[in-house]
């Protein structure tokens, strides 16, 4: 199939995608243009065409809305950027063809919370059959995530497979220069999973967010290059993400004394801005969340620019005049 035949094939696939039901997106799968070609993520033949009923015009505006706040997908997107033979071997399953009567976000969530034990690429003992999470993985793509289903996914509670899935499509698909905003909360997460088919060796979601940041070798697949000045930035992320770490340790003797209108310095940082430590005053302590880490944050307003961020502890430097003794706060 030509590239303009596909843009056609792609473009009246969109229309018909208007008539589905809920918006979240049309039953696709991946289908290959011409022989030898790369794969495209494009709609099955046959079902998807079948006449659906008009939508109304609630739903007409549920689904562009949907659509507006879509995360961009980045790079390849007939592979997702994955290694062309993981790639095909998964839209060649059995399993992965199986998922095109899943049309909604909420079903594929519900089948990796059922299904899924592992996020290896391969199936346990193979390299030859591509695993439940990477399918799952694939079809979460061709639905497209918006930003509010992402945070569903990366904070999920019944399911550290869900939350795993979440950063792997971040990681996999998205702009490298936007994964450590989507990562970054994360990195001290301490909830405990099984990424490999061995139950017993275990490790936090935090340390697995590290590891598929670091290191492009997968179990046995190469997660996508991320560009070195990206790569170095996030390994400097790194680096201060040690040293918060050793500060909320320090500053936990002395969080009875984070009260509201206490003037102390944090650090902020956006996609324009490099951290940096800024004037800023407490708000309130936030109780941490047990088994996800293992310091409170503290909601600190900026008085200079008037924003209101939740920092984790590490990230707020303590006025000397208590840490040093001086104050007191126990009345």
């Amino acid at each position: 199939m030509s590239r303009s035949a596909l843009d056609r094939f792609e473009q009246k696939q969109a229309q018909m995608q208007a008539q589905h039901s809920m918006g979240y997106g049309a039953p696709m799968g991946i289908m290959p243009m011409g022989p030898g070609a790369a794969y495209g993520a494009v709609a099955p033949l046959g079902a998807a065409f079948q006449q659906q009923p008009q939508l109304t015009g609630q739903e007409l505006e549920d689904l562009e809305e949907k659509r507006r706040n879509e995360i961009p997908l980045w790079g390849n997107d007939t592979t997702f950027n994955m290694n062309p033979l993981l790639a095909n071997r998964i839209i060649e399953s059995d399993y992965f063809q199986s998922l095109q009567s899943m049309t909604t976000y909420h079903e594929v969530v519900d089948e990796i919370y059922h299904k899924c034990k592992n996020v290896e690429p391969w199936s346990p003992g193979t390299q030859r059959l591509p695993s439940t999470a990477f399918c799952l993985l694939t079809k979460l793509l061709t639905l497209r995530l918006t930003t509010k289903m992402m945070q569903g996914m990366l904070s999920h509670r019944d399911s550290p497979y869900i939350r795993a899935i979440g950063f792997l499509y971040i990681r996999v698909a998205t702009e490298p220069k936007n994964i450590w905003n989507w990562f970054e909360e994360y990195i001290a997460d301490e909830e405990e999973f099984a990424p490999t088919a061995d139950p017993e060796l275990k490790m936090t979601i935090g340390k697995w967010c590290t590891k598929i940041l670091t290191d492009m070798s997968y179990y046995n697949t190469m997660l996508p290059r991320i560009p070195v000045p990206v790569e170095r930035k996030i390994k400097a992320y790194l680096i201060l993400f040690e040293d918060e770490q050793r500060r909320a340790g320090d500053n936990m003797a002395f969080v009875s004394e984070l009260v509201s209108g206490l003037e102390v310095r944090a650090i902020y940082g956006d996609e324009d801005n490099d951290p940096a430590w800024y004037p800023a005053v407490v708000n309130e302590v936030v109780p941490l969340e047990e088994g996800r880490s293992s310091w409170p944050s503290v909601v600190v307003t900026f008085p200079e620019y008037g924003n209101q961020e939740c920092l984790p502890l590490g990230k707020i430097e303590i006025p000397e005049s208590i840490t040093s003794g001086g104050g007191g706060g126990g009345g």
